[in-house]
């Protein structure tokens, strides 16, 4: 039996509201992600994703739901922020852009995140 990785997933979107994505593979983006370390709680593990895609500091979020699901890495439970707002100007790492479409994401995962973050009205969605 192997048990879900726990992780966290950022929805980032600039003052234009284009919305931060990373090139995961062969030209497919998804939004930011990252495995929690060992000990690590959520909104730690938040900050740092920030801190590593963006180069900016987590200002005002929210919790939009947890998610789970099986991908190729196995099982997996995912907490998905949205982030309002960054401390300090984004510095993007390389693989990361501000795009204007999320039509490109390459996971089910974040195709559910964004028709949900249409749909959020404040009740926290479990997936």
């Amino acid at each position: 039996m192997s048990y879900p990785v726990p992780g966290v997933m950022a929805v980032i979107r600039d003052s234009e509201g284009k919305v931060l994505l990373r090139n995961a593979f062969a030209g497919a983006w998804e939004l930011p992600r990252a495995a929690l370390a060992g000990g690590e709680c959520w909104e730690d593990s938040l900050r740092a994703l920030v801190r590593n895609t963006a180069g900016a500091g987590v200002g005002e979020f929210h919790l939009l739901g947890i998610y789970s699901g099986v991908g190729g890495d196995g099982p997996s439970l995912v907490a998905v922020f949205v982030v309002r707002s960054l401390t300090g100007p984004a510095r993007l790492q390389p693989e990361a852009c501000w795009q204007d479409s999320t039509a490109s994401l390459a996971g089910a995962t974040e195709r559910a995140v964004i028709r949900d973050l249409a749909e959020f009205r404040g009740d926290v969605f479990v997936r």
